[in-house]
């Protein structure tokens, strides 16, 4: 069954990389092309929608955000997908 595919807004956490690096190459499931990183908004657009246009109006609406620390302290799951649950887990 092949999935639709979707862009999503991500916060990337490159340093988490070599913790679950390892996990990628044991389940032939998850995908290599996203990196850990932290859901921002997802689905966001299809990904044919999303052109320089797009990314110029992402990049000034996040230009002054300032960076954030957080935790990822329990392991979660959807039926398709394995998760480090952030914390605090805030919904706005």
């Amino acid at each position: 069954m092949s999935r639709r595919r979707t862009a999503g807004l991500v916060v990337p956490l490159k340093a988490e990389r070599p913790l679950v690096e390892r996990w990628l190459y044991r389940i032939p499931e998850l995908s290599r092309d996203v990196p850990p990183h932290i859901t921002v908004l997802w689905p966001f657009l299809e990904p044919d929608a999303v052109d320089h246009a797009v990314e110029r109006h992402l990049e000034s609406l996040f230009a002054g955000a300032a960076a954030f620390d957080v935790s990822l302290g329990a392991v979660g799951h959807f039926p398709d997908a394995v998760f480090l649950s952030p914390e605090p887990r805030r919904r706005s």
